[in-house]
């Protein structure tokens, strides 16, 4: 079954994913380098 995408939809999984490339990246690589410097 094909599922077609509106734009609503489209621009909404863009914001979703550049919001994940530009912010939470850098919040997640920061908890890591906090974790490992702490031995864990």
């Amino acid at each position: 079954m094909t599922k077609y995408l509106t734009q609503e939809g489209l621009n909404k999984i863009k914001k979703e994913l550049e919001y994940l490339e530009k912010v939470r990246r850098k919040e997640v690589s920061e908890e890591i380098k906090h974790t490992s410097s702490q031995g864990d």
